[in-house]
């Protein structure tokens, strides 16, 4: 008869060799798909979000939504005004759903969702006069919501797993946006629901780039690449300019915005940087260094005053900065939040989506932080 404590030592070692093994496996395939493609990553434990209003003036967070959604994911946010209210879009990426605050004050209020197709993964969104906008890139796809009757289109990428990130709405009503996975940039144009078409544009200097952010500055459309740290003017149809840096490197580039060809601002995650690009006889790129360090600044928006506010993921805080002038933070009213996406009311108040740090849910590019 065997001896019970060599069996049960026995046991005890091969339950420890089996789970090495399948923790290295595992990790084996997680950084084969880190490297080879951005990815939506999410823990899988509940989490909440918060719509916050700031008055532009002061800082002061004057109101708070909470999203009745567990776990809905980091979302973007997009804000439409109406007469006497507000409409406040957002993204709910785990949840497969796009959300609506209309706001009116801080003690009238509502809320709706809406269902967009199982697999989605909504991540950005846009709004014009009649449609929501928004990337689907669980679904390799422009999705389109109309408000009035709850109905969502779909418009399929041609190139498959192309990732659709940012996009942004050109004056002549085509939506540009970022194919990531792909390296791509494209337009698309809708007349009706069977009568659309896709234009990929594409260069091997943008190969493994890794394009996230864009904006457009009619006629050019300017571009993120996270992955070779620098940002493009593409000016249709081949016209590419690369910017690098003047003076300093640029450190991943991620979100974009842009209102005039000298009013161009960026995001640097890793660099920990608010940069303002513009092209004049030479590209130009002016460097705002942030606080703290490794803050990991992400979304932008310019108010009407010229002023850009950021959100900070690492630090938990949003900033604003008076190009020239000051650098201004205010943390959020609760610890251990994520603010992920912000804009402007065109009137006194900033919008501020922040997650909760038990889940986040971000495009993620390959990069070694230490």
């Amino acid at each position: 008869m065997k001896n019970p404590w060599r069996v049960l030592l026995g046991l005890v070692f091969s339950t420890i060799l089996l789970s090495t093994l399948w923790l290295g496996l595992a990790s084996q395939r997680s950084a084969v798909r880190a490297a080879t493609s951005p990815s939506l990553w999410t823990a899988g434990t509940p989490g909440e979000a918060f719509l916050y209003r700031v008055d532009r003036t002061t800082g002061a967070f004057i109101f708070t939504y909470t999203l009745p959604t567990l776990n809905p994911g980091s979302g973007d946010i997009a804000v439409l005004p109406r007469t006497g209210q507000q409409e406040i879009w957002f993204t709910e990426p785990a949840a497969d759903r796009l959300g609506l605050l209309v706001y009116t004050t801080t003690t009238e209020y509502t809320f709706r969702e809406y269902t967009v197709t199982l697999g989605s993964r909504p991540l950005n969104l846009v709004a014009d006069a009649s449609y929501i906008w928004y990337t689907a890139p669980g679904r390799n796809a422009i999705g389109r919501l109309n408000p009035l009757n709850g109905q969502t289109d779909e418009f399929v990428v041609p190139t498959p797993q192309s990732y659709p990130a940012s996009l942004a709405l050109a004056p002549d009503g085509s939506l540009w946006f970022t194919e990531m996975q792909a390296d791509k940039i494209a337009r698309l144009v809708v007349t009706t629901t069977t009568d659309f078409a896709f234009q990929e544009y594409y260069t091997a200097t943008l190969s493994g780039g890794r394009p996230y952010g864009l904006a457009i500055v009619a006629p050019s459309v300017w571009v993120a690449e996270t992955a070779h740290n620098r940002v493009i003017q593409f000016t249709p149809p081949n016209s590419w300019v690369f910017i690098t840096g003047l003076g300093y490197d640029i450190d991943e580039p991620y979100e974009l915005t842009a209102k005039g060809q000298d009013n161009i601002w960026g995001s640097e995650r890793h660099g920990n940087r608010i940069t303002q690009f513009g092209m004049g006889t030479l590209p130009v790129a002016n460097p705002y260094p942030l606080t703290p360090a490794q803050s990991m600044p992400t979304a932008l928006a310019l108010d009407t005053q010229n002023h850009i506010w950021f959100t900070q993921s690492r630090a938990g805080q949003i900033g604003k900065i008076i190009p020239l002038s000051t650098t201004t933070y205010y943390p959020l009213p609760l610890s251990g939040l994520t603010p992920t996406s912000i804009a402007t009311d065109g009137n006194t108040g900033i919008w501020v989506f922040a997650y909760r740090a038990h889940s986040i849910y971000l495009p993620l590019v390959l990069r070694n932080y230490q």
